[in-house]
């Protein structure tokens, strides 16, 4: 793949993995936001690179980069909802929709807050907190 940054077309994003020692610890996934690449020769479809970004790809890429980092919101930590087998895809978007991404931010909504969001979302917390304190 040539690799000059004008034949190619470089994007920079966030996606999260899985930290196996800290699954392992907390006995539930863990994940964690890295930065990953993705590389595509325009026009050829079967050559197309992705993987966790690098030094060398942000030195390489530095247009790319700077523009995935002006974009790039705060990291979140913990397990996201779409990895919890306990709530639904319709109950992942509403509850990403009102800023809760993890079962901790779940498991950690105040009763005020639990209100605000709607029903179902009790519901959800209890399961939440359920679920963190069986894998501890």
């Amino acid at each position: 793949m040539d690799n000059s940054a004008e034949s190619v077309f470089v994007q920079f994003y966030s996606d999260a993995i899985e930290i196996k020692h800290k699954s392992e610890k907390e006995g539930r996934p863990i994940y964690e936001n890295v930065t990953w690449i993705r590389k595509v020769i325009p026009g050829d479809k079967n050559n197309i690179v992705e993987r966790v970004a690098k030094e060398p790809d942000f030195r390489m890429y530095p247009k790319q980069y700077e523009r995935f980092k002006r974009s790039e919101t705060e990291s979140i930590e913990g397990t996201p909802l779409e990895q919890w087998p306990q709530i639904n895809r319709a109950e992942v978007k509403e509850a990403k929709y009102r800023e809760v991404h993890t079962v901790e931010q779940m498991a950690a909504l105040t009763d005020l807050h639990v209100q605000k969001l709607g029903m179902g979302f009790q519901t959800l917390r209890d399961k939440a907190k359920a679920y963190l304190a069986a894998a501890a």
